[in-house]
């Protein structure tokens, strides 16, 4: 989660959120060189910036919820974008495999649909894309231009759940799985299920 304890407070520091709460989604660039820096996507700017605007800043507890999705289910290589449904994220499904600029061998687009409970709560349902690394910056067109990711308060309930629970070991299946699984965790069999979904783009 995006720990705002030890962050400036004044907007004249570079990166910092306006207003200064953990989902803001304004951030202060307090110079002209700062916004030309940011456009050209210089690190300077881009490592400072603890938030910006959804579609085209993926918000810090984001990042995290999508590394831990890609430790947790993901292959040598791959990345993957979060969404809140599966409609949504079969949506980007169908851009990866639809984009004119996709080249015409198959790329593989798997979806995990993955259900995290904590104690007295319903179910939290997170739809994963996973896809090889290389094909990043085709997948975030789709969440620029769309908007149909996950929100910043859905990733930082999500990591809440995850630090109130041990740690879930990885299923050896996933990678050599032909058909829909349902997948438990031993341990927490009764607070956490994940069903795996394979689908491959095809050109």
């Amino acid at each position: 989660m995006l720990n705002t304890e030890y962050m400036p407070t004044s907007s004249n520091v570079l990166g910092t959120p306006i207003p200064f709460l953990p989902h803001a989604i304004s951030v202060s660039l307090p110079t002209w060189d700062d916004n030309v820096a940011y456009v050209e996507g210089d690190q300077r700017v881009v490592d400072a910036m603890a938030t910006g605007y959804p579609r085209f800043f993926i918000h810090r507890d984001i990042q995290a919820l999508a590394g831990i999705c890609e430790t947790k289910f993901g292959q040598p290589g791959e990345k993957c974008f979060l969404f809140p449904s599966d409609y949504t994220a079969d949506a980007f499904r169908q851009f990866m495999i639809n984009h004119p600029s996709v080249p015409p061998s198959p790329i593989p687009v798997r979806l995990v649909e993955y259900a995290i409970s904590g104690k007295g709560t319903d179910p939290l349902e997170l739809h994963i894309a996973l896809f090889q690394a290389d094909a990043f910056s085709l997948g975030n067109e789709f969440w620029q231009h769309t908007g149909l990711g996950i929100s910043s308060r859905f990733a930082s309930t999500a990591l809440n759940l995850f630090a109130q629970k041990e740690s879930i070991r990885r299923p050896t299946s996933l990678s050599t799985a032909p058909d829909l699984k349902t997948l438990t965790s031993p341990r927490n069999a009764k607070e956490t299920r994940c069903w795996l979904k394979p689908r491959f783009a095809r050109g």
